[in-house]
């Protein structure tokens, strides 16, 4: 699990994520995402904040969550014998304080394909989403259904000879358009991504930049450029061999590097220190207790040595 808060940043599907990036299929958790090892059907968790009056600090040891701790978060997941998610059932912070928000996703299958998600919040039905497939097997276009089971809108996927997204339109429910992105390949992969209007107008584009070292290290940046060409923000980052994020910065319209860190691994491919520099230094590390299949079943979260969570 390679995210100091996964559950908040990285793995949570939720009715308000579906439009947020209609170049791609909506996100579904999966026993690769987790990197579980081993034959899971089953997966748990929570997130326990300690009181505010309390401090525990790295390299106390173990420390045992008291009652008056809070739980800020937790999850439950279920796999079929072949990996695919059958449901999740969810809590987070909601968005006023001391509210939580409880949710519920089912996942439909056929044929080993992922055809429907449903998701209920708050007991209440939410958005839910309907998958197509080509002959092939590639996405050919997906629908996003309300709470109360009106169309929101429809986005299809084009490719090109070699399977490679090309073109994505998204369309409202009266078959109007909403948006649409293009896609530029060179040999190198993809180059290119250009954002339109509803009017077709283009709004922005963003340029990819891809290369790998003969270590197997891999340096990888974005730029956001508007329609006349103006960058507006932009993104570098390095990876190892593995895809583990080394370094990564963000960088403003004025070319300035606003926000640097800094990430280590253990031996088990999980996140155990990350430092920030935004400027001022800012460091977290994780602490991590495995099972036999090297699962870790528990981690604790330190910032700047003070104990965050468990």
């Amino acid at each position: 699990m390679k995210c100091t808060v996964f559950f908040l940043l990285c793995y949570f599907l939720s009715a308000t994520l579906w439009g947020q990036d209609y170049s791609k299929l909506p996100y579904v958790p999966a026993p690769d995402n987790y990197q579980l090892k081993g034959k899971v059907l089953a997966l748990s968790w929570q997130k326990k904040i300690p009181p505010g009056d309390s401090a525990h600090y790295r390299g106390q040891g173990m420390t045992t969550p008291g009652i008056n701790w809070k739980t800020e978060a937790s999850e439950e997941i279920h796999f079929d014998s072949s990996g695919n998610v059958l449901d999740r059932v969810y809590t987070m912070p909601g968005k006023e304080r001391n509210k939580v928000r409880k949710g519920n996703e089912q996942f439909s299958y056929q044929a080993g394909k992922l055809i429907a998600v449903a998701v209920r919040e708050d007991d209440k039905r939410a958005d839910s989403v309907y998958f197509h497939y080509k002959k092939k097997g590639l996405p050919e276009y997906y629908l996003l259904f309300n709470g109360d089971n009106q169309l929101q809108y429809k986005v299809t996927f084009t490719y090109d000879k070699e399977r490679r997204l090309t073109l994505v339109r998204k369309k409202d429910k009266g078959n109007y358009p909403i948006g649409m992105i293009k896609f530029k390949y060179d040999k190198e992969g993809l180059r290119q991504q250009q954002y339109f209007n509803r009017q077709y107008q283009l709004e922005r584009v963003v340029r990819f930049s891809r290369q790998v070292t003969p270590s197997g290290q891999i340096n990888y940046s974005e730029a956001v450029f508007d329609a006349g060409g103006k960058m507006q923000r932009g993104l570098s980052a390095v990876k190892d061999s593995a895809g583990n994020l080394l370094e990564e910065s963000v960088i403003s319209a004025d070319r300035q590097v606003t926000d640097y860190r800094r990430y280590d691994y253990n031996q088990q491919g999980d996140r155990v220190e990350e430092h920030l520099f935004t400027p001022q230094e800012w460091h977290s590390a994780i602490i991590y207790q495995y099972d036999d299949r090297d699962n870790w079943v528990r981690k604790e979260v330190y910032n700047n040595d003070q104990l965050q969570d468990i």
